[in-house]
């Protein structure tokens, strides 16, 4: 089973996320460093719920525009296996730049926000119902291959697209 990370990984959302997290503090009143640390901490409550819909207009309108990276639809056509997405982008924003990219079956699961408040928590439920040892992780961001590796998933691998890295020969190297 191969499990994808959705921006930066499968396509690339444009939010400024500077921008955001300013508006956040304007408008709700909080103060963040890092928009996927405020999920972490707020899980489970109010606040996590007011920033996940103030978060999701902002993702939702980048997803219209969103497209999905060439060489995913290639990989997806030859993998043979399971494909899921772990991602701390809204399921809602997700599924709208899937569905404008045709990709809205190939995956079999979405493990996202507001289901799951950290990249932690989706990785884990993979490697729960899956098993850590069959799994492939592909994030563009260390700190998530890093949580990939805490957990005891099988692969985990960083993807950089500056450096022109494509999940096809990424994965075939493995």
């Amino acid at each position: 089973m191969v499990v994808l990370d959705f921006d930066g990984v499968i396509a690339r959302l444009d939010v400024d996320w500077a921008s955001l997290r300013r508006a956040v503090r304007d408008r709700l009143g909080l103060d963040v460093r890092s928009i996927n640390e405020a999920f972490r901490e707020l899980c489970g409550t109010p606040f996590f719920f007011a920033l996940h819909e103030f978060v999701e207009a902002y993702e939702v309108e980048s997803a219209a525009r969103a497209g999905v990276f060439p060489d995913v639809a290639h990989f997806l056509e030859k993998w043979s296996g399971v494909a899921a997405i772990a991602s701390m982008q809204s399921e809602r924003a997700i599924r709208l730049a899937l569905s404008l990219s045709g990709l809205d079956e190939a995956f079999s699961e979405i493990a996202a926000r507001p289901r799951f408040c950290s990249k932690e928590a989706e990785l884990r439920h993979f490697a729960e119902k899956y098993g850590a040892d069959k799994i492939i992780f592909v994030d563009d961001r260390y700190d998530n291959v890093e949580v990939c590796r805490k957990i005891g998933i099988a692969g985990c691998v960083r993807l950089d697209r500056r450096r022109g890295d494509t999940l096809s020969a990424l994965l075939h190297n493995l």
